[in-house]
């Protein structure tokens, strides 16, 4: 029987730039596998934490957490930048970036595409799904809480113009 084995991240600081820039944070990710992703200290400027572990000990991805400014910056930059090649606008990948629920691309995409209805000032008052897709106009087959994020991020987005 296979044993299960710790992953830690140990990298320098220009190798957490460039993961940062070009993978948006994200160091490794494994799903039910016999690798146990570990958070921790990584160098001076980052640290990392497991996230999307779903209750399991070998399951989740490594994110780098920025401990100093410039690397807060970075790892923003590349956030927006990795949105932005999913096909998310700029302005919306940009507020979506400093949000916590932000990064999951069907509720980005969402975002963008209910920016004009937000912009045009048409406030949504409803409490549930089909309420929700009336006032947009479209059904985005999501779960109403992920259709509250993107509408947050929408007007996070339209506040920031």
């Amino acid at each position: 029987m296979s044993k299960f084995y710790e992953v830690t991240t140990r990298l320098t600081v220009e190798e957490c730039d460039r993961i940062a820039l070009e993978n948006a944070g994200r160091v490794f990710s494994t799903g039910f596998s016999y690798a146990l992703p570990r958070g921790g200290d990584v160098n001076e400027e980052y640290s990392s934490r497991v996230i999307n572990t779903r209750g399991m000990g070998n399951h989740g991805t490594i994110v780098l957490i920025g401990k100093t400014p410039r690397a807060r910056r970075l790892l923003w930059e590349g956030r927006v930048r990795w949105l932005m090649r999913q096909g998310v606008s700029q302005r919306v990948a940009e507020a979506a970036a400093s949000m916590r629920y932000g990064m999951e691309v069907e509720v980005a995409k969402l975002a963008d595409a209910i920016l004009p209805i937000v912009e045009a000032g048409f406030k949504y008052k409803g409490e549930s799904n089909r309420e929700f897709n009336d006032w947009c106009g479209f059904d985005p087959h999501l779960s109403y809480p992920r259709k509250m994020a993107a509408l947050a991020i929408a007007e996070k987005a339209a506040k920031g113009k």
